[in-house]
C-alpha cells in the first residue's frame, strides 16, 4: 500500500507506482554498503498518505521497522523531503535487519565467488594457498581503504577483516576429498538509525574546558 504518484507529462496524467519503484532506484545508486534509510527521492509528487494529509508517527515507523518493512513519507529525519523511512529488510535480528546487511552480504559472496574461481583444478599446496589467502586479503583491503568496510571503535585494517587458509581449518580428511576452505570474516559498518543527543542546559549547568585536541 502507499503507492507514489508522479507526474506523466507526456501524457499528462499522474500516475501510480509501487514505492519498490523508487527504492529500487535509489538502492541501485548507492554502493553496497550504503541503507536507503532517509535518502532523497525526486520525482515524487506525493504518495497516497501525503496527499491526504497523513503524516506517519514515530511509533508507526518503529512498528513498520519491527514488521521488516518499509514506506516512502515525506517526514524524513533530514528535512521536508521524501525518503524510505526504515531501510529495513524482513529479518527481525536487529543486528542484520538493514538493507544495507543484505546487499553487502550478496556483494561479497557474488564478487568473491567470481574472482575465485581460478583455484579450482589447481593442487592444494601451500604456495597456492598462500597465493589464493592473499587474492582475498587484496579485494578486503581494497574494500577497508574505500571506507566500506571497519570497525569505528578500531580504526584498522586489522579489526575490518580476516582471512584462514591454512591447516587449521583445511584437515587433512577434507584435503584429501579435494576441498579447501577459506574462512572470511568481514566487520560491516553500522547503519545509524537513531541519532541521540544527551542535552543538559541551565543557568546552573557547569561546562569544564577541554583542552584542544581532546
Amino acid at each position: 500500500g502507499d503507492w507514489c504518484y508522479f507526474n506523466d507529462t507526456v501524457n499528462g496524467v499522474l500516475r501510480m507506482l509501487a514505492p519498490t519503484t523508487y527504492a529500487a532506484g535509489i538502492l541501485a545508486t548507492l554502493a553496497p554498503q550504503r541503507s536507503s534509510l532517509n535518502k532523497q527521492l525526486l520525482n515524487l509528487i506525493g504518495t497516497q498518505s501525503s496527499l491526504a494529509h497523513q503524516v506517519y508517527s514515530s511509533a508507526q515507523i518503529a512498528q513498520i521497522r519491527g514488521a521488516g518493512l518499509d514506506v516512502i513519507a515525506n517526514n524524513s529525519p533530514g528535512g521536508a523531503y521524501f525518503s524510505c523511512r526504515t531501510g529495513a529488510n524482513t529479518s527481525n535480528n536487529a543486528v542484520i535487519n538493514g538493507d544495507n546487511y543484505t546487499r553487502m552480504t550478496n556483494f561479497l559472496a557474488f564478487t568473491i565467488a567470481a574472482g575465485m574461481g581460478y583455484v579450482v583444478g589447481e593442487l592444494q599446496t601451500p604456495q597456492q594457498r598462500r597465493d589464493a589467502k592473499t587474492t582475498l586479503d587484496s579485494f578486503l583491503l581494497n574494500l577497508y581503504r574505500q571506507g566500506m568496510i571497519g570497525d569505528v571503535n578500531n580504526p584498522g585494517s586489522q579489526y575490518a577483516f580476516q582471512t584462514i587458509l591454512d591447516a587449521s581449518n583445511n584437515p587433512e580428511s577434507q584435503v584429501a576429498l579435494g576441498f579447501e576452505t577459506a574462512q572470511v570474516n568481514v566487520k560491516y559498518l553500522s547503519v545509524i538509525t537513531d541519532f541521540l543527543v544527551n542535552l543538559q542546559g541551565g543557568q546552573s549547568v557547569q561546562i569544564t574546558p577541554r583542552t584542544q585536541g581532546a
